[in-house]
């Protein structure tokens, strides 16, 4: 029958050897030792026939002071973690006290959750902190009232202590950096891999934008291709320079409108400049804008057939380009006057001359 245990020692089974010397060392202090209950040592544990479970749960409840044995597997263990949250527990009300010593295979900040907030009684056990175990011992004797050894007995205690686990502490450091090494391999593995990844971005986005600007090309030259295909046609339909009021009304409407729209729409998404702007379009397009009233939009694109025609003019291709306005007489006079004073004595010259003369008579107006 498990008798009452004053101090119950929490522990991974792979710090087997630690809990051992930390019981010798407790015992040191003045302790009996079959008031320490350590699963790992016989006759401090478990009794025969009695499970392990409903032992460790009588012997917190029945223990004053739990010390728990932290290390990396410590946290990887539920058994463990689940000990230390019923100590956690019972030390916030009141019923126990909790006292936390770090392995070196670990640090503090590892204790993630809502038990590291609350620990206060922790020591660090390994070389660099020798003194931690006399505060930890000093504590410990406080909390049962018990008288601590003289300081020479202490420190004899210590330094058994430490030798016996020294090399127990060596594997943890050991196992430590080969893990941090582990992490540390991993971390460069994955910085790695991430500069691969974005290096294969960078090329997925290079390729991509030269896909992008490949399909803009040839969607360009598509339009351009339509473009020209739409001018040719009409001149091959015999509409290139001159076309009556009547041919363009003895078809449908929307045929015009149709090939026009198409034809202004992608000259609009190529912005075409004038200067580029076929000749023969532009007074097909003054034609019939003139037809169904479009005046100002039909004056813009003749004023772009006599700006960029380099061959001969002659009135009558204009015969079917409503000039209402005055002022609009006046600019395609000072366009064909300045082409005139520019283009060398000639046919050329001469059909600009007779197309002066000859849009000044029709509109009333004598030439000076």
């Amino acid at each position: 029958m498990l008798g009452k245990k004053h101090i119950f020692i929490s522990h991974s089974s792979h710090n087997k050897d630690i809990a051992e010397q930390l019981c010798v060392f407790l015992s040191g202090l003045g302790m009996d030792k079959h008031m320490i209950f350590c699963s790992s040592i016989i006759g401090q544990g478990v009794d025969n026939g009695e499970k392990l479970n409903d032992a460790i749960v009588k012997a917190i409840h029945q223990s004053g002071l739990l010390v728990f044995l932290l290390s990396k597997d410590f946290l990887s263990s539920s058994y463990c973690m689940e000990e230390l949250g019923v100590g956690w527990y019972l030390s916030q009300i009141g019923k126990v006290s909790c006292f936390y010593l770090i392995l070196p295979d670990m640090t503090l900040a590892e204790l993630q959750g809502f038990v590291n907030s609350k620990i206060d009684k922790f020591s660090f056990v390994d070389n660099a902190h020798r003194d931690d175990l006399g505060l930890f011992a000093e504590n410990l004797c406080n909390t049962i009232r018990l008288k601590l050894p003289k300081h020479s007995e202490l420190l004899n205690l210590e330094n058994t202590f430490f030798s016996a686990i020294q090399s127990s502490l060596q594997k943890l450091i050991e196992k430590k950096e080969e893990t941090q090494e582990l992490h540390n391999n991993r971390e460069k593995e994955i910085e790695q891999l991430n500069e691969q990844i974005k290096s294969l971005r960078q090329r997925i986005g290079n390729l991509n934008d030269t896909i992008a600007a490949k399909d803009e090309s040839q969607k360009r030259e598509l339009l351009k291709k339509e473009y020209r295909t739409i001018s040719e046609r009409f001149r091959y339909l015999g509409y290139g320079y001159s076309i009556s009021e009547k041919e363009i009304k003895t078809l449908k409407k929307q045929f015009w409108i149709g090939m026009v729209n198409r034809y202004l729409e992608i000259e609009e998404k190529l912005k075409i400049e004038d200067q580029d702007k076929s000749e023969s379009m532009e007074l097909l397009l003054a034609a019939l804008l003139s037809v169904y009233d479009e005046e100002e939009e039909a004056f813009e694109h003749l004023k772009n057939y006599l700006r960029n025609n380099t061959s001969l003019i002659f009135s009558g291709n204009m015969r079917n380009v409503k000039i209402s306005y005055e002022s609009h007489l006046q600019e395609i006079i000072e366009i064909l006057e300045n082409k005139i004073a520019n283009t060398p004595r000639g046919i050329v010259q001469d059909s600009y001359k007779e197309t002066v003369s000859e849009l000044l008579e029709k509109y009333g107006q004598k030439q000076e």
